[in-house]
Parts: structure tokens; C-alpha cells; sequence
């Protein structure tokens, strides 16, 4: 099962990631990290934003924030996935192009994580379930 872009969202996390672990034993998560679009990364992205005019995409980061109250960030939705599932694999990506529609921002985005000018804020994650009755909690 893919879960893309969705557990951020989902409240009460636990019981949503225990659902998932019933109808999947392996799970692969497309997500992104809202608690890391601060600072540098802020920036960044609302410096290219007017660039990308009509898309749905957020103007402003804190807006959008304001908008989304409650959002997980990344530790929490990690650690609800790593208490029901055994991690396989996390790889941090790229992400914001995706708001701003753009393959040239893709490859600017790419090349400032790869300096260090920025984090990345996306994240795939791959895990399959824990043995039967078993969390990753002790």
C-alpha cells in the first residue's frame, strides 16, 4: 500500500498507522516534512513562488500554516511508522517543486540541498509490519 502525502493530516496518528498495519504488511510513505519549511527553506521556496503564478500552491508559508493547524511533523508521523512497522528504508528528496509545478525548480531545489543551502522536506519512507503482536516500542 502507498500512503502519499496523507499521514501528516491523519489525527489520532496511532490509531490510523495501526489501521494500516491490518491492511498492509508493507507500506511505502510519500511524505513531506511541514515542520522543516521554516527559516532558509522558508525562503527559498517564497522567493520561487512568484515565479510559478497560477498554480495552488501557497503564497505565503506562514499563511499556509496558519490554514493547517495541527499538521504532524516529520518525528511524529516517523515515529508512529517505526512503532508498527520495522523501517526498511528513508531517503530524504526534494519536495516544494511539487507545489510550484516546475521541472527547472525541481533541478534548482536539487542542486541547493546538494550544497546545503537548504534541507530537503520530502521524505519516502518504506517499512513492512512488525511480527504478528509485536510494536516497535518497548
Amino acid at each position: 500500500m502507498i500512503a502519499a502525502r496523507v499521514l501528516h493530516h491523519v489525527d489520532p496518528l496511532d490509531d490510523g498507522v495501526a489501521l494500516l498495519t491490518r491492511l498492509a504488511p508493507l507500506l511505502l510513505v510519500d511524505e513531506f516534512a511541514p515542520d522543516l519549511i521554516v527559516g532558509d527553506v522558508q525562503a527559498w521556496y517564497e522567493e520561487r513562488r512568484p515565479a510559478a503564478g497560477d498554480v495552488q500552491a501557497p503564497e505565503r508559508i506562514d499563511v499556509w500554516r496558519h490554514r493547517h493547524p495541527g499538521l504532524h511533523g516529520h518525528k511524529v508521523v516517523l515515529g508512529a511508522l517505526r512503532r508498527y512497522y520495522e523501517e526498511r528504508e528513508l531517503v530524504w528528496v526534494p519536495y516544494l517543486h511539487r507545489w510550484l509545478r516546475s521541472a527547472a525548480v525541481e533541478a534548482e531545489e536539487g542542486a541547493a540541498i546538494a550544497t546545503g543551502a537548504i534541507l530537503p522536506v520530502g521524505w519516502r519512507w518504506a517499512g513492512h509490519r512488525h511480527a504478528k503482536g509485536r510494536t516497535g516500542v518497548s
